[in-house]
């Protein structure tokens, strides 16, 4: 498997022939649940789905597989620019994804979720037409999945961001973070919704509850995810609290 790194377009071309672009599928989620062990095995796991991309596959898992890791990826980056230009990257296969099979809920979902971050970036979040296709992608995905918890997490985000004119709802955001846990428990970013709703309506020990409890996991559904994102994300959080339980003691 370890000679997967060093493969070709041109290797990776009798593969497919071979029927076997399963193989390098399988490397590319072993690189990326593995890289909070190596850090560079995020970009190995996207170069592998590029190269398949560049040897002529036309193969709608491949083109999620690029949308989800795209996600990941533009967040690593500090530079805007950089990190639109991935994120769009991460749009375009999703919508590939989506035009093989209109009725994929992660083909729904990886679309919905780099654009979302690129809404956030070029700073249209609160526009009207944005919060609607918005909300129509989290729609779509959870008809086709009602139990997508990433796209009730992106439901939950929605709802907690968007102004109420827009159809924003602290309460529902709560909802739709608790429904998620009580459908996938193990998914460490779920009590960071939780946490951040908490948080917003000003109930810092539920905050601080919901991110002890992420803590105590013993077995996430993603380690690389829990290391990587959520814990660090974590401690950021118990330190905003701290901040904002300080400043609510001196008034």
């Amino acid at each position: 498997m370890k000679m997967l790194l060093a493969l070709s377009v041109a290797s990776i071309s009798l593969l497919l022939n071979a029927n076997d672009n399963s193989i390098v599928l399988k490397k590319v989620n072993e690189l990326y649940e593995s890289r909070h062990s190596d850090r560079t095995n995020l970009k190995k796991a996207l170069d592998l789905l590029d190269a398949l991309d560049a040897a002529g596959v036309k193969d709608q898992q491949v083109y999620i597989e690029i949308s989800r890791l795209c996600f990941f990826y533009g967040d690593e980056k500090e530079v805007k620019e950089e990190r639109i230009q991935i994120f769009d990257k991460g749009i375009k296969y999703g919508q590939l994804a989506i035009s093989m099979n209109e009725k994929s809920d992660n083909a729904h979902f990886w679309y919905l979720a780099n654009m979302g971050r690129t809404i956030q970036l070029k700073g249209i979040m609160n526009g009207l037409v944005a919060a609607r296709e918005v909300k129509k992608e989290i729609k779509k995905t959870l008809v086709l999945n009602p139990r997508h918890v990433g796209a009730l997490s992106a439901s939950c985000s929605f709802y907690a961001q968007v102004p109420g004119i827009f159809g924003g709802s602290i309460e529902k955001a709560e909802q739709q973070a608790l429904e998620a846990i009580s459908i996938e428990p193990r998914y460490t970013f779920l009590y960071l919704d939780a946490a951040r709703v908490y948080i917003q309506m000003g109930k810092y020990d539920l905050a601080r509850e919901y991110l002890a409890k992420m803590n105590a996991i013993k077995e996430p559904y993603s380690r690389a995810d829990y290391e990587v994102i959520d814990r660090p994300t974590g401690k950021k959080l118990i330190k905003q609290i701290d901040e904002l339980t300080k400043t609510a003691e001196k008034q």
